[in-house]
């Protein structure tokens, strides 16, 4: 008997948000020995509601809010982080106007990240 896969329909705001919660676990792992005298650690993002929930980690998420799952677990990740996060805005997409050997480095860093974010999807 044959078995069907089944995919469930994600977008965009999942792939980033899968890869903000990854970059946490990292940290997490990075960060055991907290008697290290840690620094505020940049998180470049392109997705605005990802830097806006990531800086805003204590606050409530509304009754109604959309991905509140995974967002939840992002605020939580944060939360129990030993060094602190600061999630900075980097423009998405840049390559699609400029080459992309002549980008900065972080936007590069953006354009792999964004690719692999897409792959993970597919």
């Amino acid at each position: 008997m044959a078995t069907q896969k089944k995919y469930v329909k994600t977008n965009y705001f999942d792939g980033t948000t899968q890869c903000a919660h990854y970059l946490q676990l990292v940290l997490r792992a990075a960060t055991k020995k907290k008697h290290l005298p840690y620094q505020i650690a940049g998180v470049f993002c392109g997705n605005r509601g990802v830097l806006s929930h990531g800086n805003s980690f204590n606050t409530i998420l509304p009754e109604k809010q959309a991905h509140a799952d995974v967002l939840r677990v992002l605020k939580q990740y944060v939360r129990e982080l030993p060094v602190r996060i600061t999630f900075v805005r980097v423009k998405s997409h840049q390559d699609d106007h400029v080459a992309f050997d002549d980008l900065d480095l972080i936007a590069q860093l953006n354009v792999r990240v964004d690719h692999l974010a897409n792959w993970t999807l597919k």
